[in-house]
């Protein structure tokens, strides 16, 4: 289970690990997400900085609670460009935003209508979120998101998984980071 450009068990995290609930959330930000997108393609042309500033921010925030976390990086910046006035900046950076945020729907879209759930996109993120928390020392973390991986058993990675295992249990974590990074 994931979904390109979101850490899942951020968003996951932020609602007690409640999937149901994840997903309705999943579903209004898709909703609206569409929409905004439509308001913030026009608002551009119109250049009106005030509600471009109330938009981003209201976007950099719903990416956050979801766990899409360079979506919302993005519309920080554009958030803070508009209050700084950078009009040039956000000329330049904000069309790639947009194509972030579209694309972004787009994922949430397949994933609510069962495609590509259990893309490598989401394993991906998920061996990321291992490597940052082995990083961090919180081997609690690791192990939650190790035991996913080896539950939903992936094909194709129960000998990485298996080295993984292996390396972690023997305390070697620079060679599980390592062995990580192969993967990515």
């Amino acid at each position: 289970m994931g979904i390109k450009g979101i850490d899942m068990a951020m968003g996951l995290e932020s609602v007690n690990n409640e999937e149901e609930i994840y997903n309705e959330i999943l579903q209004i930000y898709y909703e609206d997400g569409v929409e905004m997108l439509k308001v913030l393609k026009q608002n551009i042309q119109h250049t009106d900085l005030k509600l471009f500033i109330t938009h981003t921010h209201a976007m950099k925030s719903a990416s956050k609670g979801i766990g899409a976390n360079e979506v919302s990086d993005r519309f920080r910046e554009m958030e803070f460009a508009g209050k700084d006035g950078e009009m040039d900046k956000i000329e330049e950076q904000f069309p790639s935003c947009l194509s972030a945020f579209e694309e972004l729907l787009d994922h949430i879209n397949k994933y609510l209508n069962g495609e590509g759930s259990n893309d490598s996109g989401g394993v991906q993120q998920i061996l990321l979120s291992m490597k940052e928390a082995l990083e961090e020392m919180d081997t609690d973390v690791f192990e939650e998101y190790l035991e996913k991986l080896e539950e939903e058993n992936e094909e194709g990675l129960q000998n990485k998984l298996y080295e993984i295992r292996t390396a972690y249990d023997d305390f070697d974590y620079a060679q599980t980071i390592s062995i990580i990074e192969e993967m990515l």
